[in-house]
């Protein structure tokens, strides 16, 4: 990067730290911490060990079906350790949270982005919760796409709700 553009570059990550996360997100991680991640989400950025590997399940499976990519058993423990101490940290006595609410504006940004993820999000639901999570974003300012995603693939997601 020259010289004169990184005081344009600080000040962009300033205005959207979501940015600093991109490119670990898109090129640093597999599938399945991506799904950690994206099920993390849908929990509001926080939670306990055993409902973040329950919702994990169904959601992983679901994009590997649809987005044809292979599943292992160890994919939520693999998953775990990729993103640990870079996008979620241990909270409490067995849970996790995201390590800094820039970590959420990533996967909003992520979900506004491609909204296909949003849609993924709903129809790989394993709980009310996370569809309510998935609704309020779409709902938000800038989540225009999403609920037009939502609209246009609500025979997917309609069998989740």
């Amino acid at each position: 990067m020259p010289v004169e553009s990184y005081h344009g570059f600080v000040d962009s990550l300033l205005r959207d730290p979501s940015e600093i996360w991109h490119h670990a997100y898109e090129q640093e991680i597999s599938e399945a911490g991506r799904s950690v991640l994206l099920a993390i989400r849908t929990l509001g950025g926080k939670c306990d060990v055993r409902v973040l590997e329950g919702v994990f399940g169904p959601l992983h499976m679901h994009r590997a079906a649809r987005y044809n990519f292979s599943r292992r058993p160890e994919d939520f423990r693999v998953g775990i350790r990729e993103v640990m101490n870079s996008f979620i940290k241990p909270c409490g006595q067995d849970g996790f949270e995201v390590i800094d609410t820039s970590v959420l504006d990533l996967l909003n940004a992520v979900a506004r982005g491609a909204p296909d993820n949003a849609v993924d999000m709903i129809e790989g639901a394993a709980r009310f919760d996370q569809i309510e999570q998935i609704w309020s974003l779409a709902k938000a300012e800038r989540g225009g796409n999403i609920l037009a995603a939502l609209k246009r693939e609500s025979h997917r997601i309609a069998p989740s709700i």
